[in-house]
């Protein structure tokens, strides 16, 4: 990468500009960030932000010469507008090359190697990829989409810094529900249409509905005194992996449709525990 210096406002004044900041070193290997301030440690923040600048130059560039893949692969188009500050600022391995003061001044060299920074990148799609392969539950999908399109972002940019393409996990399929409403005392069928209303419209948000699936959601409803219990459960193929309870009191001066409602939010924010 080529790196352009343009400098700083000190440097025009004083005229004493080191040679190593006024013609910086190439090296294709290597990317270099040059800062200039009054004190070290901010010559050396702008030298860091002058690196991730150039970074940000090249990746775009990479970007816009890229041709669009097949579904599963790099889809650069999308990326067109990712923070890419946001993407380089926990950068590792950045290397001090120079540092000094004069007439006030103090200038600032930095440096980190393409393969380190790849190494950086490549390292952290791994872990992230090991994240989600382990969100095994239905209601972790909205979860899971979000983490994946992080993992594609760090992705595209290790490809477009040089990295060789390597296999990457697919979305999975939006998840579907099998839900089943069992009533253990006596309910107003307004009250049973508004329970269900309530849930079946937090499970189309994660997914869809349909007596096919084979992850059955069970919920029952227990009248007791002064009020109802929920009993929630899902299963994959008749084998239960998420279990909750939930207990209201229904008060006189509530209607039994705000009730009923009221029920059904807490049924549903306990479903979304289990995507965390």
């Amino acid at each position: 990468m080529k790196k352009i210096v343009v400098l700083g406002v000190f440097g025009l004044l004083f005229g004493a500009t080191p040679t190593w900041f006024a013609q910086p070193q190439t090296d294709t290997s290597k990317v270099f960030g040059f800062g200039s301030a009054k004190t070290l440690e901010l010559a050396k923040k702008k030298a860091i932000s002058d690196l991730i600048n150039t970074l940000r130059v090249s990746v775009r560039t990479s970007f816009e010469q890229a041709k669009m893949k097949k579904e599963g692969q790099v889809s650069t188009s999308s990326l067109q507008n990712i923070d890419l500050q946001s993407q380089f600022q926990d950068l590792m391995n950045v290397k001090q090359i120079n540092s000094e003061c004069e007439d006030e001044v103090c200038y600032a060299g930095v440096e980190i190697a393409i393969s380190d920074l790849l190494g950086q990148l490549r390292r952290k799609i791994e872990r992230k990829k090991e994240e989600i392969l382990t969100l095994s539950s239905p209601f972790a999908y909205t979860n899971h989409r979000a983490k994946l399109e992080k993992i594609y972002q760090d992705y595209d940019l290790y490809v477009a810094l040089g990295g060789e393409e390597f296999a990457m996990p697919k979305l999975q399929e939006k998840p579907t529900f099998d839900v089943i409403f069992e009533y253990d005392g006596n309910f107003s069928k307004s009250f049973q249409s508004i329970l269900e209303q309530t849930i079946n419209g937090y499970l189309t948000k994660q997914g869809t509905i349909s007596s096919d699936s084979p992850w059955k959601v069970v919920i029952e409803v227990l009248k007791e005194d002064n009020g109802v219990a929920l009993d929630l459960a899902v299963s994959y193929q008749d084998k239960v992996v998420h279990t909750a309870s939930v207990f209201d009191r229904k008060k006189p001066s509530i209607s039994h449709s705000f009730f009923a409602k009221r029920l059904g939010v807490q049924a549903y924010k306990k479903m979304a525990k289990w995507g965390e």
